[in-house]
Parts: C-alpha cells; sequence; structure tokens
C-alpha cells in the first residue's frame, strides 16, 4: 500500500481500490460481473488478476496490496495496465506453502477457505498472503483449472496442498512386530516336574567338557501361553503385560475439579431441593451457575478456522462433563424422596402430610401416581 491512511481489509485480500473515473467508464461499457481485472507491469511483462474493493481511490492511482505488488515486481508510482476480463469458474486448485510453519495449523483447509473469502480470483505463479493467528502465510498458486487464471467467487473448488518449501520427509524407521515391555515368558512360574533336556551330557571322545561359568549359565524358560494364568503368584507381585498411557496433567486436573464439584459444591447447592418449588426463574439461576462453574474448569477453546480464543458453548459443556444437569439431579432427587415417602406408614408425619397436600392439589400424572402410590400401600 502507498503511504497514508492503511486500510487492513485490502492488505488481506486480492482486491485494489480503483478512482470513481474508472467506475464512470465500465459502467458504460458492456462489461460481465462481477468486475476483475488483469493487472499488467509492461515493464516486466509480470501479470496477474484481481478484484475491486471500492473506487474512492485518487485519480489517477490505485491501491493494491503489498503481496500483488511484489509479484508484479512494482514500486510505488509505476505505471500499471489494467484491463478488464472475464475468468472461467475455478474447479481445482494447488497451494504450496512458502514455509513450514504452515504445518503447524490443525486444519488449514477451513484457515485457507477462510482467507480465500477475500478474493475474487486465483492465477498460476502468484504467491498469495494469508493472515491467521497473527502471523502471515504465504502460499505459492501451482495449478489452478480449468485455465491459468479462474475466479472463486461462488464456485466448489478443490483444494490440494503441495509439500511445503524445505520441507524434509521424516525418516521412517523400520519397527519389527510390536514389542511388549515385558517378557511374557518371564511371568510363567518355575517348570515343576519333568523338563527335557535339563540334564548334562557327555562327550563322546570322554574328554571333559569345558565348565561354564555360574553366571553364564542358561535358564529352559516355558513358552508362553495365553490365558494360562500364574497359579503361584504372590500377594503383591501381580503385573500387567499391555502397557497403558497414563492420562495426561491437564486431563487428571480436569478431572480432579469435576470431582471436587460433584463432591463438595453440589451438596450444598442442593441440599434440602427435595422440598423446594422451583421458578423457571430459580432454574435459569442455578444453569447459569453450573455453566460458570464448568466454563472454570474446562478453559476455554481455540477456534480451528480464526485461530482465536473463545468460550464453551452450553452443548460442548455438557458433552464435557457428561452427567446430568443440576436441574435433572434436583428432579430425579425429589422422585427419590417421594418413592421414599410413599414406602412410609400411616405413623409417619411425612407420609401424613404429603398425602393432605396431594387432596389439596389440581388434577395432574404426578399427583395421581404418587397418590394410587400412597393407596397401593396402604392395602
Amino acid at each position: 500500500m502507498l503511504p497514508g491512511n492503511e486500510r487492513h481489509d485490502v492488505e488481506r485480500g486480492g482486491k485494489i481500490i480503483m478512482p470513481p473515473s474508472a467506475l464512470d467508464q465500465l459502467t458504460r461499457l458492456n462489461i460481465v460481473y462481477p468486475m476483475l481485472f488483469k493487472l499488467t507491469n509492461k515493464r516486466t511483462n509480470r501479470i496477474t488478476h484481481c478484484g475491486v474493493l471500492e473506487f474512492v481511490a485518487d485519480e489517477g492511482k490505485v491501491y493494491l496490496p503489498y503481496w500483488m505488488m511484489h509479484n508484479l515486481l512494482l514500486e510505488e508510482g509505476d505505471f500499471l495496465q489494467i484491463e478488464s476480463v472475464s475468468l472461467p469458474v475455478a474447479t481445482f486448485s494447488r497451494f504450496q506453502p512458502q514455509s513450514i510453519d504452515f504445518l503447524d495449523i490443525t486444519n488449514p483447509k477451513a484457515v485457507l477457505e477462510n482467507g480465500l473469502r477475500s478474493f475474487a480470483c486465483l492465477t498460476t505463479g502468484d504467491v498469495i498472503a494469508i493472515k491467521y493467528n497473527q502471523r502471515i502465510y504465504e502460499l505459492c498458486v501451482l495449478e489452478t483449472k480449468p485455465g491459468n487464471a479462474v475466479s472463486i467467487i461462488e464456485c466448489d473448488m478443490n483444494v490440494e496442498f503441495a509439500p511445503p518449501v524445505g520441507y524434509k520427509e521424516p525418516e521412517r524407521v523400520k519397527r519389527s512386530e510390536e514389542e511388549m515391555a515385558v517378557d511374557p515368558a518371564e511371568l510363567m512360574p518355575e517348570p515343576t516336574g519333568f523338563v527335557a533336556f535339563r540334564g548334562e551330557g557327555n562327550r563322546l571322545d570322554g574328554k571333559k567338557k569345558k565348565e561354564a561359568p555360574a553366571n553364564n549359565k542358561t535358564t529352559v524358560k516355558v513358552p508362553y501361553q495365553r490365558g494360562v494364568p500364574d497359579y503361584n503368584y504372590s500377594i503383591g507381585t501381580l503385573r500387567f503385560i499391555r502397557n497403558s498411557r497414563p492420562p495426561s496433567k491437564e486431563s487428571a486436573v480436569k478431572n480432579l475439579k469435576v470431582r471436587i464439584y460433584k463432591t463438595i459444591i453440589l451438596p450444598v447447592v442442593l441440599y434440602g431441593c427435595e422440598t423446594l418449588a422451583l421458578t423457571l426463574r430459580e432454574e435459569h439461576r442455578l444453569r447459569v451457575f453450573e455453566n460458570k462453574v464448568l466454563r472454570k474448569i474446562f478453559g476455554a477453546k481455540r477456534d480451528e478456522v480464526t485461530g482465536e480464543w473463545r468460550k464453551l458453548h452450553n452443548t460442548e459443556l455438557h458433552a464435557l462433563y457428561s452427567s446430568p444437569d443440576i436441574i435433572r439431579n434436583i428432579k430425579s432427587r425429589r422422585l427419590r424422596w417421594a418413592g421414599h415417602v410413599a414406602h412410609m406408614g400411616e405413623s409417619r408425619n411425612a407420609y401424613r402430610v404429603t398425602k393432605n397436600l396431594l387432596k389439596n392439589l389440581k388434577h395432574s400424572l404426578a399427583k395421581d401416581f404418587l397418590f394410587d402410590s400412597l393407596n397401593q400401600r396402604n392395602d
């Protein structure tokens, strides 16, 4: 961009700002929309294509993104030829990242799709710039179909990535079949009774056999049989063959916080909830309270497209929590208390009070269910 007030929306995309006189001239011509232009630097014979963002530039000037000026080998104040063109709709494109840092992006296709929204067309050989997570990533357009210059406005385009510049394939280390950390033969009990070939042999020439050191004495191992336990094991020496990956420190801390919430905080909040008559407003406040606690526990989440941190949605919170919410917990406790009262006798005050209250209530399924339970108990 030329010196002056910077326009970040121009720098991030593939569109230029033209003077108002260009709009007047284009309206008189029979052009095909959307407006696409071919930019030519006659001094270096470099060509690219772009769209138009606004017609507010000074007369005789156009404002281009820096990466586009770099592709055209333009300096500030150089002459540029602009032609109105019609380009075919893109069906395929292939990009090559100019840095291996691009591999750190978890979902590169989504990031590219979000960045190309500010572009109108692509030209084979151009190096475009896309901003993601406060960084600028440059991508070289290696191939476009059906032509060397295509329009990407309202199109269904297949995208492929070539290996980044400077990328080296990691050397693959040939591994044998999955090895166990512990030899299963070592877990088998010591052989008892007759064991073949466990004795000593004699030489045919009558000479004495060389005695091997005691520490080099070989021991016969019983072949491992899967599913046969060691009946001679001693308590406290149980060993497992399969290796289990220990949970990460972050997940262990979150699980501990969830356990603290369930065992300490939630019982205090739900104390005596079986006798509470909650309104919709109070239920909403309880849900808001629980969501705040869960957001403190699970933290924020990084958006895969924009790369920015955001709060977890309520559905994401309950999926991570994987337990009934606080309102369902209250309702289940009420039903548990109602069933407990239904099994009491006439001598209990709670039974008599509940039965009298049900007589004064209006007709409802819950009333009929509880009232029938109390009557069946009396019968």
